[in-house]
């Protein structure tokens, strides 16, 4: 099977020369989890997890701390997925609207 060359969250890909870099899904300590990611797409996800303190995302924190990081995390990663699926429905829509198809 051949490793994937596009980024989870987005339409880059390797084709395109855009690096990809693994991420984990709920952060390196706590998930053994990865998806292929852009650079841009990378840092908006893990700045997100990063926005707490290091304390909280450790292996030390309390159950609480871990259960509303990885809530926090599945967020950033929903967002970022929501936010592709409405450009590319906006796309879809002008392209349809541009060429007089009919959507009845």
């Amino acid at each position: 099977m051949s490793k994937p060359n596009k980024c989870f969250y987005c339409p880059a890909s390797t084709d395109q020369n855009i690096k990809l870099e693994e991420h984990h899904v709920l952060g390196r300590i706590n998930s053994g989890i990865c998806v292929l990611a852009c650079l841009n797409c990378h840092n908006q996800i893990t700045s997100t997890q990063n926005s707490l303190s290091p304390k909280t995302r450790s292996k030390n924190a309390l159950e609480i701390e871990k259960i509303l990081y990885q809530e926090i995390s599945e967020g950033a990663h929903l967002k970022l997925l929501g936010e592709e699926k409405i450009k590319i429905a906006k796309e879809r829509l002008e392209f349809y609207k541009q060429n007089g198809y009919s959507i009845r």
